[in-house]
């Protein structure tokens, strides 16, 4: 992705948030004190609109490392997309989802 194509992107994301973080928090962000968070990570799916979503720096380091959990993350992930209406992101997460919980690895 191009430098020009990030900022876009980034600048899209952040305005749908609306200066709230969007991992459930509500807290009050700006683009210079939040992180553009790839759900998917890069190296999977290009980031887009649809995949990434403003965090707060507390919800982007608790999503890093899976705090309270991996299936939390998703299921926000699940929330705010069904919120937006990216129904390609909802079916790869519920994916993800499944794929934990056959590992024993929800609570």
């Amino acid at each position: 992705m191009t430098t020009a194509a990030f900022k876009k992107l980034r600048r899209a994301v952040f305005e749908r948030a609306e200066n709230q973080c969007e991992g459930g928090c509500g807290r009050w962000i700006t683009p210079d004190d939040a992180h553009l968070d790839h759900m998917f990570g890069r190296a999977r799916r290009q980031e887009s609109v649809s995949n990434c979503w403003a965090l707060c720096i507390t919800c982007d380091t608790a999503k890093t490392v899976n705090q309270p959990s991996a299936a939390h993350w998703l299921n926000r992930f699940i929330v705010h997309c069904e919120e937006h209406g990216y129904l390609p992101e909802i079916e790869i997460a519920e994916a993800r989802l499944e794929s934990l919980r056959a590992k024993g690895l929800t609570t």
